[in-house]
């Protein structure tokens, strides 16, 4: 008896101590997701703007930012009829659920599993708020856990009109329009609080994908969608059969764009970004950029036509590209395939892994160290630490010299010429072309293992194009409010390397287009020059080149990180060079 009593008590005891140690590490786990949530306390102030205008090289408008693009309305001043619209189709107990409808989870968990795939939607207007606020495209279970925290905390410190009012004042629709007063005024040229009852329906419709609802690209699906719109009203309650029955289809503004209009404004975010670290924009402005309005269009064609091709197939969701004059002014850029669909700019604010493009450094270190690209090296198998490098063909060449490895992008070579030279003196070089922060201890940073921003390995390449004379990256050349010039760009152009070692890198990266791995990139009479980059798994592929006016910088990739099938920076970054490059007009451009 006393045995058995005993054996309960140790159960007892263990099922106790399993529920505090379960209780803790919960505790744990939500600390440690918690960390880097953002800051959702000041969001509901109207952070909107005096008017910007912002300009390109040729004098264009590129966009314009601020009150005069769409006024931020209390809740008070929202159309009832919007808010109606948008609560039937979006989100129908918005009122009554927590922040998360568990019974729309389970209803679209369902009707996605019968149909095989994703045809619904669970997520609440709380959490299309709290993606708003995370402005991020990261894709993993530790954001949708963050994203279902944000929206809680959201529900316990708003009301739920305090949530619909920052929702729908903050909401992308398409063509640079934030909010539904400025949705109204781009579709049809008047405020929301004038918009008829089918205007506010678009405007409602258009809420699951602004790019996929647009009168640009599919009007007659947006339609379709507002008469949805109208028929969930009418089961809410909302209007009556008669109305429903009376339907009719309003004037929609397209926004056919006029030369130089950005129909994906990440350079323009960029520049609006860059602005605040010289004026205060308290006043109405002029921004003046680098920007050359048909080198943009032209990227963006490029990027898409390869996309297009390869990104499905090879499981490759994401780009950024970044062109820019030797002297790295910005002349075009592209942040992702769709600024509709995420607003991030992968050009300028992801720091990834360049794989095979940080070499550049490693070979300049070396240059400068005394080893000439005759010397002999070997990529014999070496393990340094608990790190074994290989190459990507996970095969030996044996010997090489050390213009032959830096063509091959040979892994192993490089690995043991860094080893050679020194970690330190590779970080050195690397600051020197504003490549921040690069570890002396870790001997994987040889082989790119450092992250780095896109428009920052891009500029450091264009020091190379540019004779090794360095300049920072800019995208503004002056701002100017009322005739007075408030900012004026100052050129600080510096020699980061002397013209010996930038002859021979030069000439090395000439042969990589020629014959080595950057072949993809080659046009017959053209001269240019490059390097491939990949990194481990192929997460991410690059391909950095320039002639002697411009150089462009392409990442390809995806942004859970995830691996892509077999893409290298010699395959879609390589093709994207060659589309943009291929029949380009540009005085002596070779």
């Amino acid at each position: 008896m006393r045995k058995k009593r005993t054996i309960k008590l140790l159960v007892l005891k263990l099922f106790v101590y399993a529920l505090i140690a379960t209780f803790i590490s919960s505790v744990a786990v939500i600390v440690w997701l918690s960390r880097d949530l953002p800051s959702i306390e000041t969001i509901e102030k109207d952070d909107s703007q005096p008017m910007i205008t912002i300009y390109g090289g040729d004098g264009t408008v590129l966009a314009n930012y601020g009150n005069a693009y769409g006024n931020y309305l209390p809740y008070s001043k929202l159309p009832k009829t919007l808010i109606q619209a948008v609560i039937s189709i979006e989100d129908r107990r918005f009122f009554k659920h927590s922040g998360i409808d568990w019974r729309g989870v389970l209803r679209a968990a369902v009707h996605n599993q019968l149909a095989g795939k994703v045809v619904q939607g669970g997520s609440t207007i709380t959490q299309q708020l709290s993606k708003i606020i995370f402005l991020s495209p990261e894709k993993s279970l530790k954001r949708k856990i963050q994203e279902a925290m944000l929206s809680f905390r959201l529900e316990s410190i708003f009301s739920k009109e305090q949530i619909l009012t920052m929702y729908l004042n903050r909401v992308f629709l398409g063509n640079g329009a934030f909010g539904v007063d400025a949705a109204s005024r781009v579709y049809f040229k008047k405020g929301i609080q004038d918009a008829s009852l089918e205007e506010v329906a678009i405007i409602a419709a258009m809420l699951k994908a602004p790019s996929k609802f647009s009168a640009e690209n599919n009007e007659s699906r947006l339609l379709e969608r507002m008469k949805l719109v109208l028929i969930s009203m009418n089961k809410e309650g909302y209007i009556s059969d008669d109305r429903l029955d009376h339907i009719s289809i309003p004037k929609i503004y397209r926004q056919n764009p006029q030369k130089g209009l950005l129909k994906n404004p990440y350079f323009t975010d960029f520049v609006m970004e860059e602005m605040r670290k010289f004026v205060n924009p308290s006043q109405k402005l002029n921004i003046y950029t680098t920007l050359v309005p048909f080198l943009q269009e032209r990227l963006e064609m490029a990027v898409i036509s390869v996309m297009n091709k390869f990104s499905k197939a090879k499981s490759a969701k994401q780009v950024a590209a970044v062109l820019m004059s030797n002297d790295a002014n910005i002349i075009a850029l592209v942040g992702g395939t769709s600024y509709a669909e995420s607003q991030f700019n992968r050009a300028t604010k992801a720091k990834r892994q360049p794989g095979s493009a940080f070499k550049l450094f490693v070979y300049l270190a070396a240059l400068e160290n005394g080893f000439n690209t005759y010397d002999i090296v070997d990529d014999f198998p070496i393990t340094i630490g608990n790190w074994t490098p290989q190459n990507i063909s996970k095969k030996s060449i044996g010997y090489l010299s050390v213009e032959e490895a830096f063509i091959k992008s040979n892994n192993i070579a490089t690995v043991k010429i860094a080893e050679k030279v020194g970690l330190d003196k590779v970080s050195e070089i690397a600051e020197r072309f504003g490549i921040r922060g690069v570890p002396t201890n870790i001997p994987s940073i040889s082989l790119g293992s450092h992250e780095v921003a896109l428009v920052d390995l891009t500029a450091a390449y264009a020091a190379i194009a540019n004779d090794g004379v360095y300049n920072v990256p800019v995208g503004i050349s002056k701002i100017m409010a009322g005739g007075l010039e408030l900012y004026h760009v100052i050129s600080r152009p510096h020699r980061v390397v002397s013209q010996n070692i930038v002859s021979v890198m030069d000439s090395m990266m000439k042969n990589t287009v020629l014959t080595g791995t950057g072949r993809r990139a080659h046009i017959e009479g053209q001269n240019f020059r490059g390097k491939t980059g990949t990194s481990q798994d192929h997460r991410d592929a690059l391909f950095i080149g320039y002639n002697n006016k411009i150089t462009l910088g392409i990442w390809v990739g995806n942004d859970d990180n995830k691996p892509m099938d077999g893409v290298t920076g010699a395959t879609i970054p390589a093709l994207i060079f060659k589309e943009f490059f291929s029949n380009l007009d540009l005085q002596d451009s070779n």
